[in-house]
């Protein structure tokens, strides 16, 4: 039986969506492509069977995916029934987005490793944190394109991601500091952005 393009497709955005969850999860490093094909429901031979030349191609595409699609709920309105600047910093800076890296903007998850791998996962964590501050940069200013308003939103997103990433980081060891971590920045990024 002839295996179809949609068959295929499926199948490769059901590698990418497990490699995502569980490089978010467990980092890149720490998931095998064994696991990734087992998560995604394929065998291991059929799953990644010329479709990626190595895991770190792997990561490149499941990283572009992942951060796209948190990308995109957070140009969306990040769950809430109108998009703006205050939902999104609410969301981003939440207890729920901290807690839940595997689901999360990969960005935060993922930045320290990205750093030390290849010139590839380099650049679609380039291409995803420049799609993360272009929606910053519309919610703030609607698309003016002004050269401040562009540094201003590099500077939000950056900041996002390091106060989320220090935030899981001292959350098991100090609770307190986590939260009142995530309460400050979204105090000051959100008096930042008025």
């Amino acid at each position: 039986m002839k295996v179809t393009k949609e068959l295929e497709r499926e199948k490769f955005q059901a590698l990418l969506e497990a490699a995502g969850t569980l490089f978010r999860r467990h980092g890149i490093d720490a998931v095998s492509l064994t696991r990734i094909s087992q998560t995604a429901g394929l065998s291991p031979r059929s799953g990644l069977h010329g479709k990626f030349e190595s895991k770190e191609d792997l990561a490149a595409d499941a990283l572009s995916y992942t951060i796209h699609t948190v990308n995109r709920f957070i140009a969306d309105g990040a769950g809430a029934a109108t998009p703006s600047l205050s939902g999104q910093l609410d969301y981003f800076l939440s207890l729920e987005h901290r807690d839940d890296p595997a689901s999360g903007c990969a960005m935060t998850a993922l930045a320290s490793e990205v750093g030390r791998m290849g010139p590839e996962v380099s650049e679609r964590f380039a291409e995803g944190f420049t799609e993360l501050v272009d929606i910053f940069q519309e919610s703030m200013s609607g698309g003016s394109g002004d050269t401040e308003d562009r540094g201003t939103a590099m500077t939000l997103v950056a900041a996002l991601i390091g106060s989320v990433s220090v935030a899981r980081a001292v959350a098991k060891g100090d609770p307190k500091l986590s939260e009142d971590l995530l309460r400050h920045a979204r105090r000051v990024l959100g008096d930042l952005t008025e």
